[in-house]
């Protein structure tokens, strides 16, 4: 087996898993916003459907930048009850993103150690975040929206526009490049942060929603859907763009419906820390 796919399923693999032990095992402390709405789904779809051209339009040290200042503060939210003392935690965080910098600028963001930090940097973010939206309130009916939303603007932006080709060509030649990927331009292997991110998240919302068991039917699902369609693709060698959400969006939005009509309303989070307390309060 070929690195690109050993080291592509791996992280993407373990974004999944461990987003599914870190968020029962640590909290995150979150912005004093309210809970995850459909609103935030609708800013959200709204920003995927701009960001793109903004990228575009940008001169690339500004992309970099802005891809940056997120990655950093994602970085020091997620690790923060991990890494408890407070410099240390920043010390970390400027050493990934220093790391980031410095390997794209000497090296260039096709070399190995780039690909490696950016990787590692992308597993925190990912685990992070879909850790940050499961314990924020969102629910299965919002992923429901959003993963609708995204696959069929996944669809539309990879195969009737350029948007999803020129975004990767452009992003993947400077620092914090927003995909999961390693190998050579003719024989590599990447998965964009968003669907991974989206992957790692559904199972949390799920077991949120509707026990440990629908958690783990969507653990697993989506872990098949994820390594299953990265390994056919490098297989076949084929170059095109293939949007993962065509994949993972039906798997997703197929066991919302059914937990939703097998289980009824879904549980509140005040219902679900009530059945399935966390270890600490337990």
């Amino acid at each position: 087996m070929d690195a690109p796919l050993i080291v592509v399923n791996g992280f993407a693999a373990a974004c999944l898993l461990l987003a599914w032990g870190f968020f029962r095992r640590y909290q995150l402390n979150r912005p004093p916003l309210g809970a995850f709405n459909r609103t935030d789904v609708v800013v959200m779809l709204v920003a995927l459907v701009t960001m793109p051209y903004l990228y575009l339009v940008l001169p690339a040290w500004a992309a970099a930048c802005f891809l940056g200042v997120g990655m950093l503060s994602i970085l020091s939210t997620a690790l923060q009850p991990v890494v408890v003392n407070r410099w240390a935690r920043w010390a970390v965080v400027a050493t990934l993103i220093g790391a980031d910098v410095v390997l794209a600028v000497a090296r260039g963001a096709g070399s190995t150690g780039f690909l490696l930090v950016n990787d590692l940097m992308l597993l925190v973010v990912v685990v992070g975040t879909a850790t940050l939206w499961a314990q924020g309130g969102m629910k299965a009916r919002d992923l429901a929206l959003l993963a609708a939303g995204i696959t069929v603007y996944d669809v539309y932006a990879t195969t009737q526009v350029s948007v999803m080709g020129d975004i990767a060509q452009r992003l993947s030649t400077i620092p914090f490049v927003p995909f999961i990927s390693w190998g050579t331009p003719t024989r590599g292997l990447g998965i964009g942060l968003g669907d991974v991110l989206v992957a790692a998240v559904f199972p949390l919302v799920m077991r949120k929603a509707f026990g440990r068991t629908a958690g783990r039917v969507a653990l697993g699902s989506g872990l098949v859907s994820v390594v299953g369609m990265l390994t056919v693709l490098y297989v076949a060698s084929t170059e095109t763009l293939i949007p993962a959400m065509v994949v993972l969006g039906p798997v997703m939005l197929v066991q919302i419906a059914y937990w939703r009509r097998r289980r009824g309303a879904e549980r509140t989070t005040w219902e679900y820390l009530r059945a399935e307390p966390l270890p600490a309060a337990a």
